[in-house]
């Protein structure tokens, strides 16, 4: 490995100067140093900064931004593109098998139950059979007794038949209401009961959870539900007074309407009406259901295209994987700006995604090798489980192929963030990962969460694609804050798009000031049109983080604490309810500490707790179950129960020397590093309502479970700090004798 690095380091000396003269960096260095932002308004308050936009001016130059309403450019595909020209894809069950555990339990992942897939290969729908499609299902719904104003649940993971069903709702008059295909009963229920949605969308992956809320809920509202058609038949049972239809019952229903010259002709919608409720994550408490407008919709949908315009541009060229839950509003926002631009879209599954996914049959192809995407959105979850699988594929083979990716990805990292391009480095490190991928990935976009600046490197180095970074919540309509495609930083999440606003407030307790040098900190405020116009039914949480100013801006208070970059990028240092204070009157980020653990293979998710009584930290815990069980086996503790494990004092110091390793390689400062840890036995998942549809921990519902673990921790760190204590007295009496 010396030699290795030897070599490189000598070739890099010597070549330096040729790839300078060659390359030009200082020009990749000129622009990502460019300032982006300009001065809207100046601020006459010390405590609030000036009101910042986009520097340069937005170019809207693409057809379907010229209509005055997201509903009529649904009714104008073929105005636009060639009636024959493909836009989504999907692939369809051929078979299926249910996936056992070793005591013949169906096996779980995320919630939901994993089965094995025998998979078509991609079909293709086309602009204009899309458009008849989605008409067809508007005119069944109205035919069905749908009305203007309806509610109409979509309780489905992602697929071609969710984009097809949103595409009619507007159309139909009614408002969409989203659902987490992953949400527990709770969740369910909850959404059903609070929206008073008459109608719900479902698939069969979710129908037997929905029998489930409705046989024991005396307050929904549902008055027909609507069964997407799979490889099973229909086996189900509702109440008598709901009326049950398939989705191919809706679109025969308004192929009849057009066959009988029925008088149901399809809205053209507004920019003022209301388009969507979609729910927050919730990860404290009840989620929120924020208001969404067709005027925010298309507002996202321009600031989004002002960044990935050389994309939109070049729309034969691209393919887009459609994975996420289009349930969240950043999927859902990049699915409908790259279906309206020209990308094609292929529909795709966590479970079948790629060759490792748990939901490939032997023998089948994954949907990235077979789709060959172009463009691709991840969270970093996402993110953090595809480096783990790199590291234990590459730990598999020689002892020093850990080593060596690092040690590549590193020296990559260092140099495209100087200009470069390592492109003998690339050819020796990225193909065989480039393969997993369809070989053809171009463009990642992340969202959802803050990404690891270390995970951030080493996804871009070894995939060898643009990652940019963005940011954004349910209530400012998805992304308001992006990198740009010439971002060479990492650990921020670029700058403010078009069409937004955004300044900073000082945040008193926590100490950040928009004063603050040699950069301003503080909450970050956005606003414009992009901002909702609030939660559904929920005028208390509405007036807390919702108001207009003197010019009649609308502006949503983020809770994010951030930092403003000279060149007006914007870093993102911490939640202000995810930090807290502790005795000495530091304040640390539980999230920031909570993704430094997550990076080690040995850990599935981490829950960090503190408090103002004591100066430390202590964590929860739930380890990655592939590794624990290899761990187990390498120890010939492979027998004993899980719960016993989780108890076994030499398992738990291997983790926390991992932990303490995995924080040193993200820098935490020693205050930042807990000082002790609890495995649990449990997979935390919406299913047991430990962590939010979007996968994002529930810290109340976790403090609640265990209590007791959390109780004997703190009390174990406090007995020590308080001998710390005495030995120190102790140390200074015997000085003054």
């Amino acid at each position: 490995m010396t030699i290795f690095i030897s070599i490189i380091q000598l070739y890099t000396i010597i070549t330096w100067p040729l790839y300078f003269i060659i390359q030009q960096p200082w020009k990749a260095k000129r622009l990502n140093d460019q300032k982006r932002i300009k001065i809207f308004e100046k601020s006459q308050d010390p405590k609030l900064s000036p009101i910042y936009e986009r520097l340069d001016q937005a170019i809207l130059d693409h057809n379907f931004l010229t209509y005055n309403s997201i509903t009529s450019i649904f009714q104008s595909l073929t105005n636009q593109y060639d009636h024959n020209r493909n836009c989504l894809g999907y692939r369809q069950i051929l078979s299926e098998e249910s996936i056992l555990s070793d005591d013949g339990q169906e096996c779980r992942m995320d919630g939901r139950k994993l089965k094995r897939y025998h998979l078509s290969d991609y079909k293709w729908l086309t602009y204009g059979q899309v458009q008849k499609i989605s008409a067809l299902i508007a005119k069944g719904l109205m035919a069905s007794g749908i009305e203007e104003g309806d509610r109409i649940m979509i309780f489905a993971e992602t697929r071609i038949e969710w984009m097809l069903s949103f595409l009619a709702i507007p159309q139909a008059g009614a408002v969409l209401v989203t659902a987490f295909s992953n949400l527990g009963i709770n969740g369910l229920k909850y959404s059903i009961e609070s929206t008073e949605c008459n109608t719900i969308i479902v698939s069969f992956e979710c129908i037997q959870i929905l029998q489930k809320v409705l046989a024991n809920s005396t307050q929904h509202n549902v008055k027909r539900i609507i069964f997407m058609e799979g490889f099973h038949k229909p086996d189900f049972k509702f109440s008598t007074e709901i009326e049950i239809y398939s989705l191919n019952n809706i679109v025969q229903l308004g192929q009849q309407c057009i066959d009988q010259n029925q008088d149901l002709p399809l809205h053209k919608g507004s920019m003022d009406r209301r388009m969507i409720i979609m729910f927050t994550s919730g990860t404290n408490g009840d989620p929120k259901a924020a208001i969404i407008t067709e005027k925010q919709i298309f507002t996202s949908i321009k600031a989004m295209y002002c960044r990935v315009r050389s994309l939109v541009n070049e729309t034969y060229k691209h393919i887009y994987v459609a994975y996420l839950p289009t349930a969240h509003v950043m999927e859902l926002t990049l699915e409908l700006l790259f279906f309206l631009g020209g990308v094609r879209l292929g529909y795709a599954s966590p479970f079948t995604l790629t060759d490792s996914a748990p939901g490939l049959a032997p023998g089948e192809i994954s949907d990235l090798k077979l789709l060959k995407p172009t463009i691709m959105t991840a969270v970093p979850l996402v993110l953090e489980r595809i480096l783990k699988e790199i590291n234990e594929k590459l730990k598999a083979r020689t002892p020093v192929s850990q080593q060596v990716f690092r040690f590549l990805t590193d020296y990559k990292s260092k140099w495209t963030r100087l200009g470069y391009k390592c492109n003998i480095v690339t050819r020796l490190l990225c193909p065989k990962i480039r393969e997993q991928f369809g070989d053809e990935l171009i463009f990642m976009i992340c969202g959802g969460a803050q990404l690891n600046e270390r995970t951030q490197a080493t996804i871009k180095s070894a995939l060898d694609v643009t990652l940019i970074q963005g940011y954004g919540c349910t209530e400012t309509t998805s992304s308001v804050i992006c990198m740009d495609f010439e971002t060479l930083d990492y650990g921020n999440c670029g700058s403010v798009l078009a069409h937004v606003l955004y300044r900073l407030q000082d945040w008193d307790d926590g100490g950040y000031s928009v004063q603050d040098q040699p950069n301003p900190r503080g909450e970050l405020l956005i606003g414009g049109d992009i901002v909702t116009k609030g939660y559904y039914k929920n005028q208390q949480f509405t007036n807390e983080v919702y108001f207009i100013d003197d010019n009649g801006i609308q502006w949503y208070r983020t809770g994010d604490i951030v930092e403003m970059l000279p060149n007006g990028f914007i870093k993102i240092i911490d939640r202000r309810k995810d930090l807290i204070k502790l005795q000495n009157g530091e304040y640390i980020s539980l999230g920031k500490v909570e993704a430094a653990l997550k990076m080690s293979t040995l850990i599935d998710n981490a829950f960090v707790y503190g408090d103002i009584c004591a100066n430390d930290l202590i964590a929860l815990i739930s380890p990655n179950r592939k590794a624990f069980d290899e761990l187990t086996r390498q120890l010939n503790k492979y027998q004993m129960t899980i719960e016993e494990k989780c108890l076994d004092k030499q398992i738990e110091a291997i983790y926390f020397q991992s932990m303490i390793d995995v924080c040193k390689q993200s820098s935490l400062a020693t205050k930042e590093i807990p000082k002790r840890i609890r495995l649990v036995s449990e997979i935390w998942s919406p299913d047991n309502d430990l962590l939010t549809a979007s996968m994002k921990l529930k810290r109340q519902n976790i403090m609640k479970k265990y209590s007791q673990q959390l109780s004997q921790m703190w009390f174990s760190t406090m007995r020590n700090i308080n001998k710390q204590k005495l030995l120190i007295q102790q140390k200074k009496t015997q000085t003054k004798i």
